[in-house]
């Protein structure tokens, strides 16, 4: 699955690429000139404060435990049922 996703990446990459230099060339259709993909956003501050740090905190905190507590619960749920089954 990970050499699936691997290439599967790089063919996306690839094939993105492709497009925007066509659509560079003033090709592109309703897309225009300026490329597939606008990322201009104009001026982003780079400066991460205190209070966007603590959501993402919170939510690797929140996804770590709940990812935990699937991973003991799928772990028990297949203990009892191979020792229901055994032959």
């Amino acid at each position: 699955m990970l050499w699936r996703a691997f290439f599967c990446s790089a063919t996306v990459a690839i094939v993105l690429r492709l497009a925007i230099n066509f659509c560079e060339s003033g090709k592109c259709g309703t897309f225009g000139t300026g490329g597939l993909i606008m990322f201009d956003m104009g001026i982003v501050s780079s400066d991460i404060g205190l209070m966007e740090l603590i959501p993402v905190v919170i939510l690797g905190l929140l996804g770590g435990f709940l990812g935990s507590l699937f991973t003991f619960i799928n772990g028990k749920i297949v203990r009892a049922y191979s020792s229901w089954y055994t032959m």
